[in-house]
């Protein structure tokens, strides 16, 4: 398999720069609401929230985000 090339770095809270590869970007990516949080830095409270948190993670690459609550 080839190496995935990683196109975009975002900061995660206080943890430092998390870089986000995907070497299958035709794939579905399902974090649950602390995940979602974790990964956009959004705090989560409504669906409106979740859809924006999915909307932040589908710029990371992969095609489909399914936030779970």
């Amino acid at each position: 398999m080839p190496e995935p090339t990683c196109s975009h770095t975002t900061t995660v809270m206080d943890a430092g720069t998390v870089r986000t590869c995907s070497p299958y970007p035709d794939i579905v990516i399902t974090p649950n609401i602390p995940e979602a949080e974790v990964l956009t830095g959004l705090e989560i409270r409504t669906e409106k929230d979740m859809a924006e948190a999915a909307r932040a993670i589908h710029t990371f690459g992969p095609s489909y985000v399914v936030v779970k609550g």
